[in-house]
């Protein structure tokens, strides 16, 4: 690893004009829209090497060496006697000679030429006439009677191609069976016709290095780095930098513009008072974050504590609690008649989006939202423990990712290929009104001057402390916010990828999360430690082994995750035609070591596959057992919040996996999320980061370098029918339901469809695993490629173009995020999402025309799986 010797830039280069940030992103002069990974770079190499087809070098015109005169002299000398041809070429020669018959060079030059025609005439000629011409005229004749009495049977030449096709086989045959042709037998990178996975596997665990993992994280921690700044920009340089390192090629950066928001550092910028009976404020919160380090560099400046894409404005008005903010929130006090209008909300984080409660409250009446976190504890909390400490502040993003990701302003279109934009009022995307984040420590004065007013709920109950929800005659509260606002900003996401070799249009992508509200040790930083040195282990087995992966494998570093998901978003939408074609698998690594246990989160089609993976990775607890012992029988559990996979799952059709150690209670999107705590708490010895570097590689491997790719669709099958169950029981516990309402005998029937064709499809994976043990004929292996097409096509064959009711932005009809959904966990709402929308909304018979719709797609899609 190389870590510049430059001290990083200050954060204030976070919220410089447009003009100079998008100077500084000039990245050797790469301009926006060039953001993607080229997948014929070879053939580009290839034309700059002068070796293209229409090189000029390597045209060439023939004349005519004769025209039609020229014939008859010709023939003429074909049927001339030979000797009288010589006599003829030896008058030729006297004639030439006579100039000059003292030249001692002549009589030499002379008396050669008789001694090769006398050569030709005593040896050659008699060979020619004697033994070739004979030769050949029997071959003509024999010929002509062979094709004769094949004629009789059919077309000659259509018998001829077969028998020298068969000839060709023999041939090839007996080169292999004598060993002329070597068939990587004896080769330890070959295991029969493909690549021995025990060698790679031995390779990529010697390889990955705790060390160079660690080396990377203290890097990658040591400045502020939120998106846009100039400390995200030297982290996207430095990535670049290590990736061009590995010898990998191409690697590129990739800027995006877009609409952001930063924190406005001056104090007066953000206010929050708690007003007493005269209008004054009895108590003024301190809107910044405790201090992490006590002494820190210009690069280590923390950043103010915000909401992103939050707007600006002042409220004034009554202060209301409403637990975490769900809907379901909002209706217990709307059951209780507390009057909203105007109020400034308080909510817990967690549970939800944030942005999804502030929409909640600005639909209820209220004019600003205030987000804070219960104290863990003393001895939970930082230093004494992993969790956020009651001076930590979880930051957020007010951009609500469930309706439209990506830039406020190109909703459902990349910024790259078109420019143009919408206004912000328009973007239904991003609340209207303002929010900030506050710490325990400032919120708890503000919880207790609500004690005794409004109502007492019990059920929101926190650790022993009274639930009031305040109202109309409580405390009055004053909310301030002037976020720094750029309508244009630039980001920057660092791709780079290894070709494959078979099906190098087919894509395996792996993607971390680089920016971060501050430090980002857990968060992002984890993940992208992770992400370098795969990269780095890859390259090296591409260079020492002389492998090459099947299909392609792209590695991407994302920017602006927190602000509504931006670079995985643009990347998408941008390439979002060829990712349909082409994408097999995305792999996301975010929140990556947050924890002990290990969790996979996604699509469930990886669950046949967990297990086997994970049973080759040693517990980094103890290693002596492995990761699949521990993990059980446990399965891929569904989605539950957005990120960085959303864009593939649910706009391109990309089944989507996430890998993380989770458990701890961390304290997310706050300075605290540092390199200090992952060294107290997290990995102190950087045992899991290398545990889940395991695990991500062999993933990698398995999609990109096994001949057929591996998908569980009997276990797709499966999953599909229980969260079928699951949404029969969300909606019959519904209001307002009655039996009958909705008739699930169709989708029932069309998951049965999709369960037979896996059935099909295993049973001829288990016939060719029969028949390649030895090799693979050239005729399996078309329709292995044939089926590798299928698998990658099967959930893109369910999205509906026309979108989700509502949501259009969203494609894929089985998996996303339902959007008002319940924060009761047994309920699975990341599965047919748009039904659940509907069910929610109590549309009955919309719902039952969707459904139908779904049913009849799911069908269509198992019928041409296995047609």
């Amino acid at each position: 690893m190389r870590v510049p010797e430059e001290d990083p830039p200050a954060y204030e280069e976070a919220v410089t004009s447009v003009d100079e940030q998008e100077n500084a992103a000039l990245l050797s002069g790469q301009q926006q829209g060039s953001g993607r990974v080229e997948r014929h770079s070879a053939d580009r190499s290839a034309a700059a090497n002068g070796s293209g087809d229409d090189d000029e070098g390597t045209r060439r015109s023939f004349d005519r060496l004769y025209d039609s005169d020229g014939n008859d002299d010709i023939d003429r000398l074909a049927d001339m006697d030979v000797d009288e041809a010589h006599r003829d070429m030896e008058q030729f020669d006297i004639d030439d000679s006579g100039a000059s018959s003292s030249s001692v060079y002549n009589r030499a030059s002379s008396a050669s030429q008789r001694f090769a025609r006398s050569i030709n005439s005593k040896i050659f000629s008699p060979v020619r006439n004697f033994v070739i011409d004979p030769v050949a005229r029997f071959w003509t004749v024999t010929s002509q009677r062979f094709d004769g009495l094949l004629s009789r049977f059919g077309n000659p030449l259509m018998f001829k191609r077969l028998l020298y096709l068969l000839a060709v086989a023999l041939l090839i045959f007996a080169a292999v069976t004598t060993g002329i042709v070597p068939t990587g037998v004896d080769d330890p990178l070959f295991a029969g016709p493909f690549h021995n996975r025990a060698v790679l596997k031995q390779f990529l665990r010697d390889a990955i290095d705790r060390e160079s993992l660690k080396g990377q994280f203290d890097y990658l921690t040591s400045m502020s780095h939120m998106a846009g700044s100039a400390g995200d920009l030297t982290l996207a340089r430095y990535v670049e930098s290590e990736f061009r390192s590995f010898g990998l090629q191409p690697v590129e950066v990739s800027q995006s513009d877009a609409y952001m928001t930063f924190p406005n550092e001056t104090n007066s910028a953000m206010q929050l008072k708690l007003l007493d009976s005269d209008g004054g404020a009895s108590f003024e919160a301190v809107l910044w974050e405790d201090k992490v380090y006590d002494h820190i560099r210009d690069s280590q400046k923390p950043t103010r504590p915000y909401h992103a894409l939050s707007p600006g404005g002042s409220a004034k008005g009554h202060m209301v609690y409403a637990n975490y903010g769900s809907k379901q929130d909002f209706e217990k006090l709307k059951d209780l008649g507390i009057d909203l209008k105007e109020a400034i909300v308080f909510v817990q984080n967690g549970r939800m989006e944030p942005g999804l409660k502030v929409m909640l409250a600005q639909e209820a009446g209220a004019s600003a939202v205030v987000f804070f976190s219960y104290p863990a504890g003393k001895d939970q909390a930082w230093p004494k423990g992993p969790a956020l400490p009651d001076g930590g502040v979880e930051r957020g993003s007010v951009g609500i990712a469930a309706l439209t990701p990506g830039d406020l302003l190109t909703p459902g279109w990349s910024s790259a290929r078109h420019t143009q934009v919408i206004d912000l009022e328009l973007a239904k995307n991003v609340p209207k009104i303002p929010s900030l984040p506050i710490s325990w420590k400032n919120a708890e004065p503000f919880i207790n001057a609500i004690k005794s007013s409004g109502k007492k709920v019990d059920e929101w109950t926190h650790d022993g402390q009274e639930a009031w929800t305040g109202g109309k005659d409580g405390p009055q509260v004053y909310l301030y916010s002037d976020p720094v606002v750029r309508d244009r900003h630039a980001i920057w996401n660092v791709l780079t990828k290894i070709e494959g070799v078979e099906q190098s249009d087919r894509a395996i992508i792996i993607g971390a999360q680089r920016d971060s509200f501050c430090y980002g040790g857990a968060g992002a930083m984890s993940g992208t430690s992770v992400l370098i040195e795969l990269a780095r282990v890859f390259a090296d087995m591409s260079r020492k082994l002389g492998w090459r992966p099947l299909r392609s494998i792209y590695f991407a570093s994302w920017d602006g995750s927190e602000q509504n998901l931006l670079g995985s978003t643009e990347w998408v939408e941008f390439n979002v035609e060829e990712l349909r074609r082409e994408g097999v698998v995305y792999i996301n690594l975010q929140d990556a070591i947050a924890g002990h246990t290990f969790d996979a989160t996604g699509h469930p089609i990886f669950d046949g596959i967990m297990k086997e993976i994970l049973n080759d990775v040693a517990h980094p607890a103890d290693n002596t057992t492995s990761l699949g012992e521990d993990w059980g029988d446990n399965r891929v559990s569904p989605y539950t919040s957005v990120g960085d996979y959303l864009p593939f799952l649910c706009h391109a059709g990309i089944v989507s996996l996430d890998v993380a150690f989770r458990g701890m209670d961390f304290p997310r999107h706050s300075c605290f999320d540092s390199n200090d705590w992952m060294k107290k708490f997290g990995d102190p010895e950087f045992e899991y980061h290398r545990a889940l570097a395991d695990v991500t590689a062999f993933l990698l491997l398995k999609y990109a370098d096994e001949p057929l790719i591996d998908f569980d669709v009997r276990g797709y099958a499966y999953r599909l029918e229980q969260a079928l169950k699951n949404v029969e029981q969300y909606a019959k516990e519904m209001d307002g339901y009655e039996e009958g309402k909705l008739n699930f005998n169709d989708l029932h029937n069309s998951v049965g469809h999709l369960m037979d064709s896996a059935v099909r499809f295993e049973e001829w994976v288990r016939e060719w695993k029969d028949i390649t043990r030895a090799g693979e004929p050239q005729v399996l292996m078309i329709h292995r490629l044939s089926w590798n097409i299928r698998l990658t096509e099967l959930e893109k064959s369910l999205l509906d173009p026309n979108g989700l009711p509502n949501r259009n932005w969203f494609k894929n009809t089985i998996f996303g995020p339902q959007l008002w959904h319940p924060i009761d966990s047994k309920y699975d709402w990341f599965t047919f999402p748009g039904v659940r929308d509907l069910i929610e909304a109590k549309d009955w018979t919309n719902a039952q025309e969707y459904m139908n719709n779904i049913a009849s797609r799911i069908s269509s899609t198992a019928a041409k799986f296995t047609g």
